[in-house]
């Protein structure tokens, strides 16, 4: 029998822009804003729409998250950028098995969910990867 290859879960389609709220940071939002040459625009806003900070990512954005601590942008390739709270890189850009589902941040913990069914967590001012864990036999199985 031959597995499928569909994915287990969804990856969000590429759009020219996402936006949130980053999680416990008061009124800042992370914004990735696709460009024509394939290139994402990331930008860290205020309440008062001042700019914090902004970077350049050299994929396609289809996920963001954040929080006081950091942010976080994935993109349609499975590469995944961690940002400081003045929009330093944390670390190089992670490439991931497979395309980003979702992204979620909490205190300075983020949960990466992917297509394939697997799932990371990262300390992100540890800058160390907490744990990983598959959901695919449970996906598989409902």
């Amino acid at each position: 029998q031959v597995a499928s290859l569909q994915p287990l879960l969804v990856a969000k389609p590429a759009v020219n822009s996402i936006e949130r709220a980053l999680e416990g940071g008061g009124d800042l939002h992370l914004e990735a804003n696709r460009q024509p040459n394939g290139w994402t625009n990331v930008t860290c806003t205020g309440g008062d729409g001042r700019t914090v900070w902004r970077d350049m990512v050299p994929e396609v954005a289809v996920a963001v998250a954040g929080s006081e601590a950091f942010g976080a942008v994935g993109c349609e390739n499975g590469c995944l950028y961690l940002f400081s709270r003045a929009g330093r890189r944390l670390l190089p850009g992670l490439m991931l098995d497979s395309k980003i589902a979702w992204l979620e941040a909490k205190g300075r913990y983020l949960l990466a969910l992917t297509t394939d069914g697997g799932g990371r967590v990262w300390d992100a001012e540890g800058l160390k990867e907490e744990c990983s864990f598959s959901l695919a036999s449970v996906l598989r199985s409902g």
